[in-house]
């Protein structure tokens, strides 16, 4: 072509173009209409959980993000042919609920197995065992649940030989307690390759390792040498089937500790493309680790590691007391009764005293990068034990702990000490309202006679005291009324607490909101919160935990599409009432998880 002249058809061909794409033509062609939205959903009230808790009528989803919220008005016409439209009937959106501390993972415990043993004479004990054990081929390792109580943590290797001479057997109390055969004591002592161990106890006469291993030793039993599962397929429909179950409820996303079975599990599922939603792990590698350093140099930093998902969002150390309702709440002040059979005291139980190096693992931790989450600690003299090793892990790296905000769950007592600190050094606390445990009221949850030695009423199964008068006898109604579950101290001092259940979602934002029991009893009035910053601590604010917040955690345009539609209106049902309505849909990344009658 010679001449400066363009063909006819390609001046006509530039024109239809520049007309049809903005960046050519014209500038105010609604981005939004790129592509159809895959779902639209309007007429409803939709409770963003924004910063400024916008509450809107509409929004449309595309590509697992939220496209745009508004009126109906506005976003309804975005819909195309094959989208989605959901007439929502005035019911309510909210995001996605993000549970802060979940167990139930398949494999979080190789210890938990064939049966659940209570001892109430060591006769008895060791006859259900023998019936347990006699079908069981030799050889294979056998685990059992054993209640903890003074029969059955004084059991040896020796009577448990009786019932199982030919099995590795292991009975476990705890997280760091074990009695085990002798077969089963061969295979840690063989490990340690010897008996002079932290937590591998000896019989006082002889001297021998007596089969009961308690702290580091437990640690080392129950992470490194308990058999790994011979078909982790077996395991992964029954994760697949809990990570529904609590889909059901609106879970979104959970976050909580896991050992390596348990993340193998989650993660074939995860790479399946099976998980109904999304999970986020502390990795309980450095626990009860008496290697730490060894273990943090072959690993590396994992943390953020993963996608959208499933992620590593670090890990987790030992933990400084024990449970509530055996009496083992670490405190600064003494407990107004002991229970029947406390065997931690008037202040409760020091686990750090059985762990020397947990301080170090928590400092070797922040050298490494890895943040600390999940770590369990129901009284304050806990809290400031850890706050303390968090200070002076900070220290060392100019102030600020690596991997965004740690984590400390449970939280039943709080001071102006441990608020100050966990404002400091930017730690997030999750907080389990104590009268309130799984999917009912904690009042009504039964403990052990383990721990309080009462008489077994017929038909009990073993246990008998309700958990919450074994508080309230331990403890005083006046002291749960005074800094116990904190949650109005904690945002008052300009921190994002969470609201922490093993049960549905909507129980335990009613839970901070009512702070009422079965019976009616208010706990601590001063330390109720509003229905908005309920809503943040079961949503926006939990997404601070994973540092996801920038996603997850509100309904906002660009962010990932995971809500949750129920069957009222969040914002008007009564206060009592909140926990009683139903999830009628969920929705992760755009897509529907579960889906009940509309």
């Amino acid at each position: 072509m010679k001449s400066g002249k363009l063909p006819v058809f390609f001046c006509v061909s530039v024109l239809a173009v520049a007309l049809a794409v903005p960046s050519l033509g014209q500038q105010n062609l609604d981005p939004r209409i790129i592509a159809y939205p895959q779902m639209v959903l309007y007429n409803g009230k939709v409770l963003t959980a924004d910063d400024d808790f916008t509450i809107v009528e509409a929004l449309a989803i595309r590509d697992g993000k939220f496209l745009a919220r508004g009126t109906t008005s506005d976003i309804l016409p975005l819909a195309g042919p094959k989208t989605r439209r959901i007439d929502l009937q005035g019911k309510t959106v909210v995001p996605g609920f993000i549970e802060s501390h979940m167990h139930g993972w398949q494999g979080q415990t190789l210890r938990r197995g064939l049966a659940a043993i209570v001892f109430t004479t060591l006769e008895q004990g060791l006859e259900q065992l023998r019936k347990e054990v006699v079908e069981q081929p030799a050889g294979k390792y056998l685990p059992f649940v054993s209640f903890r109580n003074t029969i059955s943590l004084k059991v040896t290797r020796w009577d448990l030989d009786k019932v199982a001479p030919n099995n590795p057997l292991a009975l476990s109390f705890s997280t760091y307690e074990f009695n085990l055969n002798s077969l089963a004591l061969k295979t840690l002592l063989d490990y340690l390759g010897t008996d002079d161990f932290p937590g591998v106890v000896k019989d006082a006469q002889t001297g021998e390792p007596n089969g009961q291993v308690r702290g580091l030793a437990s640690g080392v039993y129950g992470y490194q040498v308990l058999p790994w599962p011979d078909d982790l397929q077996e395991l992964k429909p029954r994760q697949l089937e809990s990570l529904r179950r609590v889909s059901r409820n609106g879970v979104t996303m959970r976050i909580g500790r896991a050992p390596g079975v348990a993340i193998s599990i989650v993660r074939d599922l995860w790479i399946e493309g099976k998980l109904p939603l999304r999970v986020r792990v502390t990795h309980e590698f450095l626990r009860d680790n008496p290697e730490p350093e060894k273990f943090l140099k072959r690993l590396g930093n994992l943390t953020g590691l993963g996608d959208d998902w499933l992620k590593i969002i670090g890990t987790i150390v030992q933990q400084p007391d024990g449970g509530s309702a055996a009496g083992a709440i670490l405190t600064s002040r003494p407990k107004l009764r002991l229970g029947p059979k406390d065997n931690f005291g008037p202040y409760g139980q020091n686990r750090w005293e059985e762990y020397s190096n947990a301080r170090e693992s928590i400092q070797l931790a922040a050298r490494y990068g890895w943040k600390i989450a999940s770590v369990h600690s129901y009284g304050d003299q806990s809290t400031l034990l850890l706050l303390k090793a968090y200070q002076e892990a900070a220290r060392e790296r100019g102030g600020i702990l690596p991997g965004g905000p740690w984590v400390i769950d449970h939280n039943y007592v709080g001071t102006e000490e441990t608020i100050a600190l966990m404002k400091k050094l930017n730690v997030i606390p999750s907080v389990l309202a104590w009268w309130r445990l799984g999917g009912g009221m904690y009042v009504g949850t039964p403990i052990g006679r383990e721990d309080w030695g009462t008489e077994l009423p017929e038909g009990q199964g073993g246990f008998t005291p309700q958990m919450g008068s074994a508080m309230i006898y331990m403890y005083g109604a006046d002291r749960l009324s005074d800094d116990w579950s904190l949650g109005r101290a904690f945002i008052d001092a300009g921190l994002r607490p969470v609201a922490e259940t093993a049960g549905p979602p909507l129980q335990s934002i009613e839970a901070v909101i009512t702070r009422k029991d079965d019976e009616g009893r208010v706990w601590a009035p001063q330390e109720k919160v509003n229905r908005q910053e309920a809503l943040w601590m079961k949503t926006r604010w939990v997404a601070y935990i994973s540092s996801d917040e920038d996603k997850l955690g509100s309904i906002e345009d660009g962010k990932l599409a995971d809500l949750v539609v129920l069957d009222g209106d969040y914002l008007t049902v009564p206060e009592e009432e909140i926990g009683d309505l139903s999830v009628v849909m969920t929705v992760v990344g755009g897509k529907v998880m579960y889906e009940g009658n509309r």
